[in-house]
This record gives C-alpha cells, structure tokens and sequence, in this order.
C-alpha cells in the first residue's frame, strides 16, 4: 500500500513566525562634483561586477499639460543615437561587453541604469554617458517607437485589469498628474512631437538635477574619477521648479462600471487616497497592508481561500512624493462581482473596527521584517534601495532604523490607520466587466451612484 506523505495544507491558519533575520546595510558614501552632480557609493565587492544608476529628480509628474507620456518617451528615445553610434551601434556597444542598460520613467523620477563587469567598467561608463549627454534623438526612431507605444495602448484597451488600473488613478485624481498614465494614452501621445521630447530633455537632464549611484566592486575613489572623467563637464542648468497641486478624497461612494461584453470575469479596484512616501505612517501602513493586502493576507484567505471567487485578491498604498492611492483589486467570477465587493468592504471595516489579534499582528510584522534582507542582496537590489532614499529625501542612515520601527508598530497603531486611510463612506469603486449581468446585483447593492464610463475612464451621458 502506498501512502501520501505529505500533510494536507490548510492556508487558513497562519504559520508561526520564525526568528528575526540579521541585516547587513549599505555603508553609503557620499561626494559631489564640481557641476552639482551628487555621487553615493556603496562598496559591494563578492562579485566583480558594478552597478552605476543615474536618478533625475523630474518624472512624468512633470509632463505637460496634454502631453503625458512624454518623460518616459524621452527615456525610450534616449539611446536611439548619438553623434557617433545608431540604436543598433549603441546596443551593439553595451551587448559586446555583456553590459546591460535601461531606462525608464516613473511619476517622481527619471532612471537610467548600467549594470557591467568591473573590467569594462570604464568602457561601459563611457558608451552610457555618451547617450546620456549627447543623444540625437533621430526623428526616424521617433516615429517607429510612436507609433509601436499606440500600437500598445491600443491593445491594452482590450485587456480588463489594465482598463481598470488606469480608470482608477484617472477618476481618483481627476486633474491631478499622479491621475495620467505614465506612458500616456492613446490620446497624448498621438499629440507627442519630437519637440516634446526634446524640451523635456532640455529642461531636466542635468548634473544638478540628479544623482549617480555606484554599487558593486568599487571604491569610492574609482567612483568618483569616472565620473570626473565622463561626466564632469555635464552642464548645470535653472531647472524648472513645479509643485504638485492638493489632491482630495472622492466625496461619498461612486461606483464606476466600464461594460466588457462576455468578461469571464469582472475586474474590481477599491480606494482613496492613501499616504505619500514621507509620511509618518509609513511603518505601520507597511505592516498594515501585509496583514489586508499581501498574498497571504486577509483578502487572499477570504476571497480566493474561504470563497473561491478570484484567483488572487490585494491591496497596496502606491506610495509617491506626494499621496499616492490605496487600491485593493481582483479579478473575480463574473456572477459574483456584487458579493466580491462586499467582502471587499467588510475586510476594510473589519481592519477599522477591530483590534488584529496578537498572533495575526506578530506573524505578519515578522514576516514583514524577514523579508527586508532580500532587498540588499546583489548590486543591482542595493542600487534601487539607495534610489529611494535619493527620489524621496530620506537620510542616509535610514536603513540601519527600518527593523526598529517596524518592531515598535503596535496593534493598536494598526487599528488607528485604518480609521484614518480607510474612509469606507468616500471610495472610487471601479468595475470592468459585462454590464448585462452585472449591472442589475450592483444597483441592488445600494452602496452608491453607478456611473458608467468607456474604457479610458470617460463618463457615458
């Protein structure tokens, strides 16, 4: 007779908490040249490779009024040409020393990025400042990733969970830049000249606008002489100073149903306005989401473990320079789209009126302290942990304090920011699924006006 050697899993009972795991920080390193350009530097040396991020204090928060897009486009035109190279010569440059580079944009900052073998370093540093400071911008190259980017906004209509993600932060932020697509949309891109990219470029790349960071098989010392050497007579420029206007939560509970004829499933996106980067909160909001939001959290285990609604149901706060949203999202069974939200509002209730209980706090705080290790394991991990600190203003010795706050987070705190980040009577309620059969559970649900939009968020008269 064979046996089954293993147990069956029940996921409704947490694991116990294991131990506390230690930390190894950064020791970051600071300089700054003659031109503004700030240097960090963390030495990393268990392998020979180097890891060098430029970040700008401008993203796509800074795009022009019905121009969005137009930041993260600058990114993809960047290493389209130089005096020197074509887009196949410059990837060709990067490929033949096993160097990789990437750029991208987000609504705070721009990023451009090199990751090579330390043996090449000077090499690859030289091909990445050349397209930094000396792209052509080919019109050519404009038109092709143009129109390939409407191409890709076009398809994303016909995809559900990305309809109702950008409908969300559209209606939720109204006017707001945090409330446009960071590639843009369909719309302002068709609008997107080559002037526009440009002027963008023209305006935020400079050395005082940004900070270099080097991690990896490197000194200080070595650090800053490349840059010197490549960087150094990068030209500081009067950037333009922008600040972001309020936002504020939805009045009342609206739901906004965007009809997708025979969805198998509905896509669902609850919430407000949550907290930005900087706020005092931030520890508990952490702890706090991973108890509601994470894979193993209070609306996994309900709606996907207990219902079986969805295959995965999560929250998060979108954290940013200024508030970012708090959603929770799923994809779930077209017929119960009106019970799914339901049990959406009853976990967030539950999170308001209820203290957690000492097991559940302890379990889920320390896994949230467990996982802190994974972020500082390879030059590149560290490199976008020291980005952070750079895009958000937080100090250098801010890691060596994360364990600590997080373990003085208490349950009652986490009772507390649920009061005040999860105001039950103002929700953006989202929906993109089949009108027909969802409409009528909906209206009986009574929880607020239903307002019907078409897929980029515009409202249906």
């Amino acid at each position: 007779m064979i046996t089954n050697s293993f147990t069956q899993f029940d996921r409704t009972i947490p694991p116990k908490p294991g131990t506390l795991p230690s930390l190894t920080l950064p020791n970051i390193q600071r300089a700054e040249l003659a031109n503004g350009l700030k240097i960090m530097i963390v030495e990393h040396h268990k392998l020979p490779v180097v890891t060098v991020q430029l970040i700008l204090q401008s993203g796509s928060s800074l795009d022009p009024a019905g121009k969005s897009g137009v930041a993260r486009f600058t990114t993809s035109m960047i290493d389209e040409g130089t005096p020197t190279k074509n887009s196949l010569e410059i990837a060709d440059a990067f490929d033949f020393l096993g160097a990789q580079f990437s750029a991208s944009a987000n609504f705070d900052g721009t990023y451009l990025s090199l990751t090579t073998l330390k043996e090449h370093l000077d090499v690859a540093v030289e091909n990445y400042a050349e397209v930094l400071l000396h792209p052509t911008f080919p019109q050519k190259e404009f038109d092709r990733l143009q129109k390939e980017l409407l191409t890709s906004l076009s398809q994303q209509k016909d995809r559900a969970p990305v309809v109702a993600s950008n409908v969300f932060n559209k209606i939720l932020y109204n006017n707001h830049p945090y409330g446009n697509q960071v590639s843009g949309d369909s719309i302002s891109v068709a609008n997107l000249s080559l002037n526009d990219v440009q002027q963008f470029y023209n305006s935020y790349y400079a050395s005082n606008n940004g900070t270099l960071i080097f991690v990896g098989d490197i000194t200080k010392e070595e650090a800053i002489k490349i840059a010197e050497k490549y960087l150094g007579k990068w030209q500081k420029k009067n950037i333009p100073s922008a600040k972001l206007p309020e936002s504020k939560n939805p009045d009342g509970v609206t739901l906004y149903l965007i009809d997708k004829k025979d969805a198998p499933q509905t896509e669902i996106r609850i919430g407000q306005l949550g907290a930005a980067r900087n706020t005092e909160d931030y520890y508990t909001l952490t702890v706090l989401q991973h108890i509601l939001g994470s894979s193993s959290g209070r609306l996994f285990l309900n709606l996907r473990e207990a219902k079986g609604y969805t295959y995965g149901a999560y929250a998060n706060f979108g954290y940013r320079k200024s508030t970012g949203p708090f959603v929770a999202s799923a994809g779930v069974k077209t017929e119960v789209t009106d019970s799914s939200i339901i049990e959406f509002l009853y976990e967030l209730n539950r999170m308001r009126d209820e203290v957690v209980s000492d097991s559940e706090f302890q379990m889920y705080k320390t896994a949230v302290i467990q996982r802190l290790p994974r972020g500082f394991e390879t030059p590149s991990q560290i490199s976008e942990q020291l980005a952070n600190l750079v895009l958000y203003n937080l100090p250098d010795n801010y890691f060596n304090s994360v364990v600590d706050n997080l373990s003085k987070v208490t349950q009652n705190d986490i009772q507390s920011a649920a009061q005040k980040y999860f105001q039950t009577e103002k929700l953006c309620i989202v929906v993109v699924g089949d009108k027909e059969k969802i409409l009528s559970p909906l209206e009986k649900l009574g929880i607020g006006k239903i307002v019907l939009c078409d897929t980029d968020g515009n409202v249906i008269k």
